[in-house]
């Protein structure tokens, strides 16, 4: 039954506040929902069938205009929404760090260089780079600054102008480990290999994000 997920403070007695109670409740057992909602009532409802529109009109979610009390229903539950996507996305970017670590251990290993990678994101996260490895170098090693990126399904990264910044200053020392977390494979791509699809700036300002296409 609905009531049972519904808290003790809530009147059933008040059928709107229960309705959305009932949906809060159920939306925070759907993950899709929750990240659904972020994308703004309108495009929310597109993506119910029937028989759940007709529960959101029932809680007077989608009458238009809507009362100041329904707007902030809707913003409290997208806020959420956002809070849980963020971590999800921090959640995946650790995991992809966490590949890189293990990768630049087994490859160090097989270089025969007695050093360990160092997860800088963790340790400093004001150097510009995710994992400190290390390459052979004519003397000893030399370092090799990672910056870890991670994509599902479409394969394709971010890279900020920030980001881009750091990596143009620390030139060859500087590469993009990139990991199809479908498959744990990963990409890696150096500053110069990367460069060809990084905007220019022009008459409608700067660019702040750019969006890298695996090839």
């Amino acid at each position: 039954m609905l009531d049972e997920f519904v808290p003790d403070s809530v009147d059933h007695r008040d059928p709107i506040n229960f309705f959305r109670a009932c949906i809060e409740a159920a939306m925070s057992q759907n993950d899709i929902w929750v990240r659904s909602i972020t994308l703004g009532r309108k495009k929310f409802i597109q993506k119910l069938d029937r028989d759940e529109v007709s529960c959101f009109r029932c809680a007077q979610l989608l009458d238009d205009p809507p009362s100041m009390e329904t707007v902030a229903w809707w913003d409290r539950l997208q806020s959420t929404g956002r809070e849980v996507s963020q971590l999800a996305t921090m959640e995946r970017a650790r995991d992809a760090e966490r590949l890189s670590l293990q990768f630049e251990s087994k490859r160090l290993a097989m270089l025969g260089i007695s050093k360990t990678p160092v997860w800088m994101s963790i340790e400093d996260n004001t150097v510009g780079y995710d994992i400190l490895s290390f390459d052979p170098g004519e003397m000893e090693p030399i370092s090799k600054l990672i910056e870890v990126k991670s994509f599902l399904g479409q394969r394709r990264f971010y890279i900020s102008r920030n980001e881009w910044n750091t990596a143009i200053k620390f030139g060859s020392s500087y590469v993009f480990q990139i990991w199809d977390m479908q498959t744990t494979t990963v990409h890696e791509k150096t500053v110069r290999q990367v460069l060809s699809q990084i905007p220019s700036d022009g008459q409608g300002g700067r660019w702040s994000e750019a969006i890298i296409q695996l090839t």
